[in-house]
C-alpha cells in the first residue's frame, strides 16, 4: 500500500514534465532523486545499509527511478 502511494505521489511529482527537463537534468540531480527512493526502500523493507539498492528493487518488483523517467 505504501509502496503504491510513493509510485502515485512522490515519483508523479519528481518526473513531472521529464520529457522537456530530463535531458538538461544533471547526473547529482539525479541521484539526489535516486537517494530519496533508496531511503524509502531501506524504511519499508527494514533493511540494513548495506543492502543493495538493485536487490531491494528485486524484492518490491520494482523499477530504478532512471527507469520509469524513460
Amino acid at each position: 500500500m505504501r509502496l503504491m502511494l510513493f509510485n502515485a505521489l512522490v515519483d508523479q511529482v519528481f518526473l513531472h514534465k521529464v520529457v522537456l527537463w530530463g535531458g538538461a537534468i544533471s547526473l547529482g540531480a539525479w541521484n539526489e532523486i535516486k537517494n530519496i527512493q533508496i531511503l524509502f526502500l531501506h524504511r519499508q523493507l527494514r533493511a540494513k545499509s548495506s543492502t543493495s539498492y538493485l536487490i531491494m528493487l528485486l524484492e518490491i518488483g520494482g523499477k530504478p527511478i532512471e527507469v520509469i523517467a524513460m
